[in-house]
């Protein structure tokens, strides 16, 4: 079956394997170690370069070697090459002909699977030899072997030659690949985090990083001691620090298992507890649980403490809470006598079936005890046990937007995502089948009823930005919503505005804030007026403006008094008292009232009140130091969200974060933005930190200056990665768990769901999700259709809900209308439609701005230009600027074009005489001196040039420039009203015009004035330049006239392209 030329050639490649690192191996040396005559060799390596399998290098020096790694080769594709099939019997080679025996032949079968054999022992060797990596790296028995293993691991190539007649399912043959290669990813990420050098070097790293690292320790513990001082003389404590006096008091020692052991105080206080009762206790730390412990029967062998809690919900690790404490005593407990009881509470007496059997239908699949710290089984899942009304629509639903219709709009991600919300909401409580939940009648029975704006929440795993976003959009889709969020204390108006007041008490001389103050409703003073005041007062600081103007502005005595009187009283008035002064003298507080949301801004203000009762409450009191306490706030951050004035039975959709919605439900629950990466940057920083792993720093060398991760920062990042993925799987289960009624995921869909899956989802696809989407996709395939419903949203959906919204809010108006029509009479009809439709008498002047180019006073004048084809016009088309070391050699622009001709005009000295020589000279002179560049010599057409100096103009220009009267690229800045600019406009401000001038001269004390232009025009369409620059040739006469005070006598265009000089008359 193998012929003497296939087994020779296996015995050149052998042999170039074995002396590869020698570089080109002579064939004669191959022939003679082989003892094979060179001849036949010459045909056999010749055929093997043909086939990619060798290189060759002729002459001295030259011979063969592999062209890639000997590893990377197949013996199949080898033997192939050389024979042209491996079949066993000539019907099953690649070229055979249909065989008319073949379905009756007793031997295919025989020699079809002796084939396969074959086939396979040749093929099959490259995932041998990834199964011979997995099994050394399993046998490892030390770190040192690991490395090893790791060091010299190199991924077989998969590849070779296939057979016509080899049947391949391509679905398996990609699966295999896709495994294969998250394989190799897997043992890449160990390799490149633990296994990178060899051992020793490894722990020299270190050991280098030791002595840093205890100096940070030190320091630590210095700070912490001078820092406790500090507290001590202050005789001031945070709760941490109450935590610790707490466990000191109540703790001897800890025995050698690391238990606690009480103190006789903590004795005494055990005899007055029959029972503890712990709430919550998934999300205790260690410290709690200790000082809990200590008062307990514990140490007298008693059991009096009952622990309820859900580890599945323990979603506060930002605030140190250890779920291995619930999990040690879950597992614990299970298997200790009877004092130790476990109490399985799986019936769920919230939420109707629908919804749990999704829930559970997803964390079957995705919650095991490698994520989540928990395995999802039947023993822990949700029961639904509460008796719901049936005939309502409870299926979860998933609403997810195609990625490529994000992509393709101009609208932001998050913004399509609330229209989807907001679709569906008008849906369920506006549409013809409208959502129905459970409510109770007058006597409290269990009905049926519509859905309200209040049974609907939105959750969301992040509120920045987003929560403002989407509230936003539900309003102006006529949903009312609410958005609770925890930022934008310190920027709304009113705390702003009594900040600036009370920084103004305290250092009168804090101008900004006395402007704030002064414009604010508690004084009233308008632009006009602040810019009297400070040209009266004649002074430096505005405080002494106003003490100059007190007797000619009556608002500058009213803003004294004021001050003055609070100035006075922040001496002897506690800091509350001071504020509510200020609010009483000024009338502010009542007017925020008035202002819209008015509720809220007055609790904002009352919230103010609060906090600066509380820090008078601390040793450190005055207005200066609150003052600055504020200032620390905000640089910090230090936000204290916006007071809550909203009322349970408010209408309206509530937006909140998935931890605020803790201990809460609702009827129908979105939990949104499903898409989202998780935020994992914990792990990012120069310097980790972790409870069970201490710190984690890089290796920084100093000599080569070089910085790298250690395998201790590797260890504590991948583990703070694996705990912050188990939180974020708890964090959408307790998301999930809020609904009541209807349960519908919200998201971008931005990758395809693999609905082929079969079997569990993996670890490995639980620890590589980044959203909660990629886990919920993993689940699908697996979850009963029946149980939820996926709609999938595109852009024109959204369209048609907004611009039905649209109609629907015109309908609206008319109708108003209508009702007014009938009910008011006309005249007060009249009056208030036109008090509702009140425009601006200067808007014109706001569409306007503060400066103009003349090139944009030309577009605003003209109408569009069909005949307009550009030459060259700098006005119109803007040259790309592109870095030089990167710019290819391209076609130049025409923007380019039109520029190099303009500066050629500028170089030009027009008081000699050109010719085509002297004119080549000089440019040749401008490139070598730089001021032109050398690759646009051949677009400066001389022949143009020439024609200007050659014109009647030209020489007019000439006589000019030898009296040094011709002035070229001259800037100017003027003022024109701009009702010349806009006719509609009402008023008489100007507007700043800039502009360049090309060239003008002086004759008989007049002024000539002279514009270069490179538009491409045709013989006797002069017109057309003329009415295009017409408005530029105004301005700029209009600009000369003011500059020199000279009258402009004639004003002409040359146009480049016609070689012509156009008279323009203004």
């Amino acid at each position: 079956m193998i012929s003497t030329k296939g087994r020779y050639a296996l015995r050149v490649m052998i042999d170039l394997a074995e002396h590869g690192g020698e570089g080109y191996i002579p064939l004669k040396e191959v022939a003679e170690r082989q003892e094979i005559s060179k001849k036949y060799l010459e045909i056999i390596v010749k055929e093997l370069i043909k086939g990619k399998m060798l290189i060759g290098l002729g002459g001295r020096g030259g011979g063969y070697k592999l062209c890639r790694k000997p590893e990377e080769y197949k013996v199949g594709e080898i033997l192939e090459l050389m024979e042209g099939s491996l079949a066993t019997v000539a019907c099953l080679s690649k070229d055979a002909k249909p065989c008319s025996r073949a379905a009756i032949c007793k031997t295919l079968p025989l020699w079809s699977e002796f084939d396969k054999m074959v086939h396979d022992y040749f093929y099959e060797k490259t995932l041998r030899k990834d199964l011979e990596i997995i099994i050394k790296i399993k046998e490892a028995q030390t770190f040192s072997e690991l490395c090893e293993s790791f060091v010299k691991m190199e991924k077989p190539r998969l590849s070779g030659r296939k057979k016509k007649t080899d049947e391949i399912d391509e679905m398996l043959q990609d699966q295999c690949k896709y495994e294969r290669n998250q394989a190799y990813n897997l043992l890449d990420d160990l390799k490149a985090a633990y296994f990178y050098e060899n051992e020793s070097e490894i722990f020299h790293e270190l050991r280098r990083i030791k002595s840093p690292l205890k100096g940070l320790i030190d320091l630590t513990r210095e700070f912490m001691i001078r820092y406790d001082e500090k507290k001590k003389n202050e005789n001031i404590m945070d709760f941490d620090d109450m935590e610790h006096f707490a466990l000191e008091l109540l703790i001897d020692h800890y025995d050698e298992e690391g238990n606690p052991v009480p103190s006789k105080i903590a004795r005494e206080k055990s005899d007055g507890y029959e029972e503890i009762y712990i709430d919550e206790y998934q999300d205790s730390n260690y410290i709690q649980d200790a000082i809990l412990r200590s008062v307990s029967k514990e140490s007298e062998g008693g059991h009096n403490m009952f622990m309820v809690g859900d580890v599945k919900q323990s979603i506060y690790s930002f605030r140190l809470a250890r779920p291995e404490l619930f999990l040690e005593k879950y597992h614990g407990y299970q298997q200790k006598g009877e004092e130790y009881q476990l109490i399985e509470l799986c019936n769920n007496f919230r939420s109707r079936s629908e919804v749990l059997t999704f829930v559970n239908d997803v964390f079957y699949q995705i919650m095991h005890e490698d994520l989540g710290n928990i395995e999802y089984t039947q023993n822990v899942a949700l029961v639904p046990t509460m008796e719901f009304e049936q005939g309502c629509d409870a299926q979860t639903e998933l609403l997810l937007l195609e990625s490529n219709e994000v992509k393709d709009s101009e609208e932001d991600a998050v913004v399509l995502e609330a229209r989807m919300i907001a679709t569906r909401i008008h849906e369920m409580i506006d549409g013809e089948d409208p959502m129905m939940v459970t409510g109770k009648d007058e006597e409290g029975n269990m009905i049926l009823r519509k859905a309200k704006y209040s049974d609907i929440v939105i959750l969301l795993r992040s509120m920045k930005t987003n929560a403002e976003v989407i509230q936003k959009e539900l309003m102006n889709a006529g949903i009312p919503a609410f958005a609770n969020n925890q930022k934008g204390y310190f920027d709304t108006v009113e705390i702003r505005t009594l900040l600036s007041l009370l920084s103004v008490v305290d250092n009168i001389y804090m101008d900004i804030d006395l402007v704030a103050v002064l414009r604010s409703p508690m004084i009233g003073m308008s632009e006009e007026e602040l810019g009297r005041l400070k040209v009266d007062g004649e002074k430096d600081s505005l405080y002494e403006c106003l003490c100059e103007t007190k007797d000619k502005m009556e608002k500058s005595k009213k803003a004294l008094e004021l001050l003055d009187l609070l100035r006075d009283a922040k001496t002897y008035l506690p800091l509350t008292q001071l504020i509510w002064l200020a609010l009483e003298k000024s009338g502010y507080y009542h007017y925020a009232g008035a202002m819209p949301q008015g509720k809220k801004r007055q609790g904002n203000i009352l919230m103010l009140v609060e906090h600066a009762k509380a820090f008078e409450s601390s040793q450190i009191k005055g207005l200066f130091h609150f003052v600055r306490f504020i200032e620390q706030c905000r640089e910090y951050d230090m936000d204290y969200g916006e007071a809550n004035t909203m009322s349970e039975d408010q209408d309206l959709v509530r937006i909140s974060s998935i931890h605020k919605s803790k201990g809460l439900e609702y009827p129908i629950v979105f939990v949104s933005k499903i898409h989202q990466k998780f935020n994992l940057r914990d792990g990012n920083g120069s310097m980790i930190f972790h409870g069970d792993y201490f710190i984690g720093a890089d290796h920084v060398d100093p000599v080569y200056r070089t910085r790298k991760k250690t395998i201790l920062k590797n260890l504590i990042k991948n583990q703070m990665t694996r705990e912050s993925l188990g939180e974020e799987l708890r964090v959408l289960y307790v998301a999930m768990t809020r609904a009541k009624e209807k349960l519908i995921l919200t998201g971008i869909k931005k990758d395809d769901i693999d609905w082929n899956a079969k079997g569990e989802v993996t670890a490995i696809d639980r620890l590589s999700g980044r959203s909660y989407f990629d886990w919920i996709k993993k689940a699908l395939p697996m979850i009963p259709k029946q149980d939820y419903r996926l709609k999938l949203y595109t852009l024109e959906d959204l369209l048609w809900q907004q611009e039905g919204n649209e109609l629907l809010h015109e309908m609206n108006r008319q109708i108003f209308y209508e009702r007014l029509n009938d009910q008011i009479p006309k005249e007060n009809v009249k009056v208030l439609k036109e008090s509702f439709a009140y425009h601006y008498r200067n808007e014109a002047e706001t569409k306007g701005r503060l400066k103009y180019s003349v090139s944009e006073i030309k577009r605003m004048s003209q109408a569009a230009d069909t005949e307009e084809v550009m030459y060259s016009s700098v006005s119109m088309e803007k040259e790309k600027r592109i870095p030089s070391f990167v710019k290819k050699t391209e076609k130049i622009s025409a923007a380019s074009k039109g520029t190099i001709i303009h500066k050629v005009f500028e170089l030009l000295d027009f008081s000699k005489d050109y010719t085509m020589k002297s004119l080549n000279e000089d440019i040749e002179r401008w490139i070598s001196l730089g001021k032109l560049k050398k690759e646009y010599e051949k677009v400066i057409y001389r022949k143009e040039i020439l024609a200007l100096t050659r014109s009647e103009l030209g020489k007019r220009m000439k006589e000019a420039a030898q009296k040094k009267l011709l002035y070229k690229e001259r800037q100017f800045v003027t003022g024109i009203p701009f009702s010349d600019m806009n006719k509609d406009a009402k008023t008489d401000d100007f507007v700043v015009v800039q502009g360049i001038i090309d060239v003008y001269f002086e004759e008989e004390d007049k002024i000539i004035l002279v514009d270069y232009k490179t538009d491409r025009v045709r013989e006797g369409e002069e017109d057309i330049l003329i009415r295009r620059y017409r408005a530029q040739m105004e301005s700029y006469q209009q600009a000369l006239e003011k500059i020199t005070g000279k009258c402009v006598k004639e004003i002409y265009i040359y146009s480049v392209t016609l070689q012509k000089t156009i008279p323009v008359h203004v």
